[in-house]
């Protein structure tokens, strides 16, 4: 902060390409090395998908490690709000497919590492409901429906 004329403080930084002041030489924290911390979602030309989860698929997911988790519950955010029916790298219809949950064909996966999420969509309420987290390891798709 600079010293107005009248004594008053100014908004204006001194310099922005001075150092940040650290105590003992330590980096500044990232808010301050202006490192952006946000995500912002942007769905274009098409409204968001809500995501619903049944409670057994709830307590699928909160079984997971803390990192398996959040990195579950980011790609089923990241994929399925905007398109959630359109196949991807990641994501594909399972005609036929006859899990132990209930479901509304047709049913979907979604891959995640390791771990399969299994969901369909009501086009309607624009409503994804996520049935079933599970760990593939080395089975197929069958076997852990």
């Amino acid at each position: 902060m600079t010293n107005a004329p009248s004594g008053e403080q100014s908004l204006a930084p001194e310099s922005r390409d001075a150092p940040l002041a650290t105590p003992a030489g330590r980096r500044p924290p990232r808010r301050e090395r202006g490192v952006a911390v946000a995500t912002i979602v942007v769905t274009i030309g098409a409204v968001a998908f809500a995501i619903a989860y049944t409670r057994s698929a709830l307590a699928e997911l909160d079984a997971l490690r803390a990192h398996l988790k959040a990195r579950v519950a980011d790609a089923i955010h990241r994929a399925l709000t905007a398109a959630p029916q359109t196949p991807a790298t990641n994501r594909k219809p399972l005609p036929g497919a006859h899990p132990s949950f209930a479901h509304t064909p047709p049913l979907w996966e979604l891959r995640v590492g390791a771990h399969r999420v299994f969901y369909d969509v009501d086009e309607a309420a624009r409503t994804v409901y996520v049935r079933a987290i599970r760990a593939k390891g080395r089975r197929t798709t069958g076997e852990i429906l």
